[in-house]
């Protein structure tokens, strides 16, 4: 988590699940990772 919070462009990082199978999921400005996957919000989603 240290590597991914140490990229420009990262705003938050948190480990979800822990255990066997975990997983972390990175807030950043679109680009700002290569590797991975990609979510991108769906039709009606909006801030708030």
């Amino acid at each position: 988590m240290a590597r991914l919070r140490a990229q420009p462009g990262v705003h938050g990082v948190r480990l979800m699940g822990g255990g066997f199978g975990g997983c972390v999921v990175a807030v950043t400005d679109p680009g700002a990772l290569d590797e991975g996957w990609h979510a991108r919000p769906g039709p009606g989603a909006h801030l708030i």
